[in-house]
């Protein structure tokens, strides 16, 4: 069942990238700036153009905090899958890259007051 929603997840995901595709002579339909999320029960697709002959495709499943990234390529069609990742721990960081002031001196700030 699992399986099945993160198919029919990725298959939403793919319709949109081929639906903001530009057509075969080259016509372009008009892209988001950002990323556009839809939502399935435990799982969000996200959908970018990353320049002319390429679309990137995110499935982030809420319930295992994993991300997968796939490219796909308008010439050829084919779909690769460039990252997974489990998020769980990357979520439990309080900071990371952080530049000052850091989320703990600011709140040390604002205890004081």
């Amino acid at each position: 069942m699992r399986a099945a929603i993160l198919g029919l997840a990725l298959v939403v995901g793919l319709m949109a990238a081929a639906w903001a595709w530009p057509g075969p002579r080259g016509d372009a339909l008009p892209q988001p700036a950002a990323a556009q999320p839809a939502t399935s029960g435990e799982f969000v697709v996200l959908t970018m153009a990353l320049g002319e002959r390429r679309q990137q495709v995110s499935v982030i499943d809420a319930k295992t905090k994993c991300m997968c990234v796939y490219h796909i390529d308008a010439e050829t069609g084919e779909i690769h899958l460039k990252s997974v990742r489990n998020l769980r721990w990357d979520l439990e960081l309080q900071e990371f890259n952080g530049t000052s002031p850091l989320p703990r001196e600011i709140r040390t700030l604002v205890e004081q007051h």
